[in-house]
């Protein structure tokens, strides 16, 4: 009698093993690319800065899933660009733009590249357009942020000349 509970709890076991695998590959599945870049415009769309992380892993999946897409590597990049935009300091923008531009430049590469399917760079020329103006913009915003640290710094250099203590120099 034992030998036939041991056997049915075995035979048990490894049906809930079964179906516990089963359950782990479907969960695995994954989606189609439009419904990543459809949730990830969901989380940009809504503007907290908190759901951009959910868009991250979204996007994320998309180009794990799928290689290069001009679509989300160019929502990739604005969610760069809206982190710049509400940054305050430069340096704190510093980390955004380099991630921007990393993105953009993605952007023209995977463009580029023929080998990819056309259903993945649909409207390219229109993004990469997009994506060069905003390098530009935000270029000259650095470009004049760093004449403006300049111009302070002459400012501070003629005022420490024009002190004769060397406390105040201090």
């Amino acid at each position: 009698m034992k030998i036939i509970q041991k056997i049915s709890f075995l035979l048990l076991i490894a049906l809930l093993f079964g179906a516990v695998s089963i359950d782990a590959k479907k969960k695995r599945r994954k989606l189609p690319d439009s419904a990543y870049l459809k949730a990830a415009k969901i989380e940009i769309i809504s503007g907290d800065t908190k759901r951009y992380k959910t868009a991250i892993a979204l996007l994320d999946s998309l180009f794990m899933y799928y290689g290069p897409h001009s679509e989300g590597l160019n929502l990739m990049a604005q969610i760069h660009v809206d982190y710049i935009e509400k940054s305050s300091t430069t340096a704190e923008k510093r980390p955004h733009v380099l991630k921007m531009t990393a993105y953009f430049d993605s952007l023209n590469m995977a463009c580029n590249n023929k080998e990819l399917k056309k259903k993945y760079r649909k409207n390219y020329k229109k993004l990469v357009e997009k994506g060069d103006s905003t390098k530009v913009k935000f270029w000259q915003e650095f470009y004049n942020a760093g004449i403006e640290q300049l111009d302070l710094v002459r400012e501070m250099s003629e005022e420490l000349e024009d002190d004769l203590d060397s406390a105040s120099i201090e």
